[in-house]
């Protein structure tokens, strides 16, 4: 489906079944009716909208929300608890913080390494337009 509704062109949609239940449907019906969406169909986009732009959206800003398993919660309170950081906050920033480090690490170190064999492709030619050079005198 796509068509051209007040001078803005749609993008061709396809459609999917999603099953939900009464206890998700029912809340999504108030919503339409309170916030003037069009159908349940048009708060599901919307929704999709957010979780991808959250999903593909680089970091901005201060604070980040982030949510773990229960048993994941329980590792970093005993993990507190035990005096080993003053918060689970500091715990996290602490945990991520040298994640990243890591992680970018690896990014130059490859990026080093691809220069290295880039430099060595490109004397390696040079090499060999000289011998084709010397050879087709």
């Amino acid at each position: 489906m796509s068509g051209k509704i007040l001078g803005v062109y749609m993008q061709k949609t396809e459609k999917i079944t999603v099953r939900l239940t009464r206890d998700q449907i029912d809340p999504l019906n108030t919503i339409v009716k309170q916030e003037k969406f069009g159908s349940i169909s048009e708060v599901i986009r919307k929704s999709v909208e957010g979780f991808i732009k959250n999903q593909i959206t680089p970091l901005k800003g201060k604070y980040v929300e982030v949510k773990f398993p229960k048993e994941d919660v329980r590792k970093i309170n005993v993990i507190v608890e035990c005096g080993e950081f003053l918060s689970a906050q500091e715990l996290i920033r602490t945990a991520v913080k040298g994640y990243v480090n890591e992680k970018l690490d690896e990014i130059l170190e490859k990026g080093r390494r691809m220069d290295e064999m880039e430099k060595k492709r490109i004397s390696r030619e040079e090499e060999e337009a000289k011998i084709g050079e010397y050879i087709n005198k």
